[in-house]
C-alpha cells in the first residue's frame, strides 16, 4: 500500500494541529470575507458628507469627473461655497442616469 503524499500529509497535519494553518473551502473564505467586509463597516454612516475629494474617491473616480457629474446635477449640498455630497445620493442619481440612458 502506497504512503499518501507528502503535501497532503502536511496539509491534514497542519489543519488538525491548530498551528495557525486552517483550511478552508472557497464558499466560506467569501463568507469570512463578507461578515469581515460587514463588521468593519457596520459603524460608518453613508449619509455623512464628504468633500470633492473624499466624493470622488468614494465614487472611483477623479475630482476633475466629480465636477463634470455635479454640472450634469449629481445632488450635492454647500456649506459656504463648498460643495459636499451624500454618497447615497449620489449613486442613487448615476443609477438613475444609467436608467434613462437605456
Amino acid at each position: 500500500m502506497s504512503e499518501r503524499p507528502k503535501y497532503l500529509q502536511a496539509r491534514e497535519r497542519a489543519a488538525n494541529d491548530g498551528g495557525g494553518m486552517v483550511l478552508i473551502g472557497i464558499d466560506q473564505l467569501r463568507a469570512a470575507i463578507r461578515d469581515a467586509v460587514e463588521e468593519a463597516t457596520s459603524g460608518r454612516s453613508s449619509s455623512r458628507l464628504l468633500d470633492r475629494q473624499g466624493a470622488a474617491e468614494a465614487l472611483a473616480c477623479s475630482v476633475a469627473q466629480l465636477d463634470k457629474l455635479r454640472q450634469a446635477g449629481m445632488p450635492c449640498l454647500y456649506v459656504g461655497a463648498s460643495p459636499r455630497f451624500v454618497f447615497d445620493d449620489c449613486v442613487r442619481w448615476l443609477a438613475e442616469q444609467k436608467e434613462s440612458a437605456s
